[in-house]
């Protein structure tokens, strides 16, 4: 514990009135020292996942079903099922609710939640994939003759093939343990 001088106390003591700190204190008065009870730090939060505008989205749909069908159909078949556990998740936090449980300290509620979390997180993973073969295409469409973009162009799609099958593989083991 931290031995503060009165004065700096009032002085923190009327920054947190005013809303100047972030840091709420509690002071405790002893003859001429005061102790401060000092709040631990929030952790950080998780990164937002990248969202994209619904113009970037026509982009990539368009250029996924040029590129790679196969890929964009796997992209919709891992979204209707994110859509489909959403909504079974949402209606599983009602049900808990509705009998007086908190959805938030329910241990399969949370599993469930984790799950369908890490298939967003596959999800964003493609839409990243496809977006760097996007990007590198149209590199190569300004620079037609440079086969290092065609190159990066063709990874990219096949690194989100391979995500994809891979996001497939692991919700379908999922869906099998059920």
């Amino acid at each position: 514990m931290k031995v503060i001088p009165i004065g700096l106390v009032v002085c923190i003591a009327s920054m947190c009135v005013l809303g100047c700190t972030g840091v709420s204190a509690q002071a405790v008065s002893r003859s001429t020292s005061v102790s401060l009870v000092e709040e631990l730090p929030t952790p950080p939060s998780k990164p937002k996942p990248r969202q994209w505008s619904e113009k970037q989205l026509n982009l990539l749909r368009t250029f996924a079903l040029q590129e790679s069908p196969k890929l964009w159909q796997t992209v919709q078949d891992l979204r209707g099922e994110y859509d489909t556990r959403t909504a079974a998740l949402a209606r599983l936090r009602t049900e808990l609710e509705d009998f007086g449980r908190n959805p938030d300290t329910d241990s399969d509620c949370a599993a469930l939640k984790a799950s369908n979390d890490g298939l967003m997180e596959s999800l964003n993973e493609i839409y990243s994939k496809i977006e760097d073969a996007y990007i590198a295409y149209k590199k190569f469409q300004a620079t037609p003759g440079r086969k290092e973009y065609s190159d990066i162009m063709t990874r990219a799609l096949a690194d989100g093939i391979q995500e994809a099958d891979s996001a497939v593989e692991k919700f379908r083991a999922m869906s099998k343990e059920k």
